[in-house]
């Protein structure tokens, strides 16, 4: 009588970067196992061309890459659906359906969503989960009175993509950037009134060192002052997905699965992570964004097949600068590496190459 191959079962939960990455990788390399790919949407949204989308120089179609479609060329199982508890114990996840989905391995994608407490105010809105962003960003471009809340790298470039898209279509150049710090504080002084400048040429109302005290219909107050909107589109930095937490799941301080070098939750290390809603222990204030968790891909592939095989993992090490290209509208950019920076219809080109050729690679 011949034996039963036990075969293991790899539950992929949620699709950001580093899983799609992960999914394309199987296109050329096998793993003995069964897979499955549990998200909420059968679109993965490319952050890096959200700029682009919103001052109009992308369709929908061209920012996303079809999570489903990847999943059934290479071989796994998509469920569309959202998970609600994870319980490392009995090794299994329950979505908000009631299914019940058993796993010998886990790895955690989920993103994460905006860190800001008055999300369910009337017009305010935000771009996560990703797969919002075409409404949310719709909604900001045809705003009478738009808001952007948020003084960092997102939130600059966004307001300066939708104030070229109301200039290009004839609407009222009115957009107002609201920040409780000086713009994208964290790259100094020198290139913050340098953005600031480029806003107010592009016809955009600043409001630097402004805290937000209290939101009510239409109407954003601080200390000082208050500013009218419709629409306010939050771009306030990341918050962790509740799921995580709720599990009883090991998280560091502001909520976000701790994980090792190795991309593994030490008390459990069948369950790896990667991306926006985890943070590495050894390098706990890594920034969240796209960058490391499309890194992080490769790592966690080769992490999960040599945990299949029992062979030794590797460490992810993330490099500690890389290039960083912030759109200004208008086809223009702004490159950033390090202390370097430059501005103009160059480093948008630089950019616009690069964010194709992800898409390409990713087989948009």
């Amino acid at each position: 009588m011949l034996g039963v191959i036990d075969l293991k079962h790899i539950l992929l939960l949620g699709a950001g970067h580093a899983h799609v990455a992960f999914l394309k990788k199987l296109e050329t390399e096998e793993l003995d196992c069964s897979i499955t790919c549990l998200s909420p949407s059968s679109f993965q949204y490319y952050s890096g061309m959200f700029s682009g989308f919103t001052e109009g120089l992308y369709e929908e179609e061209e920012i996303r890459i079809n999570v489903e479609a990847l999943c059934s060329r290479t071989g796994v199982s998509f469920l569309k659906g959202e998970a609600v508890k994870i319980d490392p114990c009995l090794k299994q996840v329950e979505t908000r359906a009631g299914k019940i989905i058993q796993f010998d391995i886990l790895s955690v994608d989920i993103g994460s969503l905006t860190k800001f407490s008055s999300l369910s105010a009337h017009g305010v809105i935000s771009l996560k989960p990703t797969y919002t962003v075409p409404e949310s960003i719709q909604e900001l471009r045809s705003a009478e009175n738009p808001v952007i809340i948020g003084g960092g790298a997102a939130g600059v470039e966004l307001a300066l993509s939708a104030a070229s898209f109301r200039r290009k279509y004839g609407l009222p150049s009115n957009l107002i950037l609201l920040s409780k710090t000086s713009l994208m504080d964290s790259y100094g002084d020198k290139l913050s009134k340098k953005m600031s400048r480029i806003l107010i040429k592009n016809g955009i109302g600043v409001i630097e060192h402004q805290e937000i005290s209290n939101i009510e219909e239409h109407a954003i107050y601080t200390d000082d002052l208050h500013v009218n909107y419709d629409i306010a589109l939050a771009v306030t930095g990341p918050k962790a997905h509740p799921l995580l937490i709720e599990s009883g799941m090991e998280c560091d301080e502001h909520g976000f699965l701790l994980v090792n070098a190795k991309l593994q939750v030490p008390r459990f290390p069948f369950i790896f992570g990667a991306g926006d809603c985890v943070t590495l222990k050894q390098h706990s204030a890594l920034p969240k964004n796209g960058v490391y968790a499309i890194r992080q891909a490769p790592v966690l592939f080769k992490n999960i097949r040599r945990f299949l095989s029992e062979d030794e993992m590797t460490a992810f090490n993330p490099q500690k600068r890389f290039i960083s290209i912030l759109s200004a509208g208008d086809k223009k950019g702004l490159f950033l590496y390090g202390g370097f920076s430059f501005y103009g219809s160059l480093a948008w080109r630089i950019k616009h190459w690069i964010d194709r050729r992800y898409m390409r690679k990713m087989g948009s």
